[in-house]
């Protein structure tokens, strides 16, 4: 599925790069809201 989506972009946009750097942008957006809620969650 994920795979399928990604060949669907790179065909769309003509470029595997722009489709790495949005998912290396997620992934750390939600490392970094985990890691915040983990923060959080040790001040409580």
């Amino acid at each position: 599925m994920i795979l399928y989506l990604v060949n669907g972009n790179v065909i769309n946009t003509g470029s595997a790069i722009d489709i790495s750097k949005k998912i290396l942008l997620q992934l750390i957006m939600l490392i970094t809201i985990l890691f915040l809620s983990l923060e959080n969650n040790q001040a409580n």
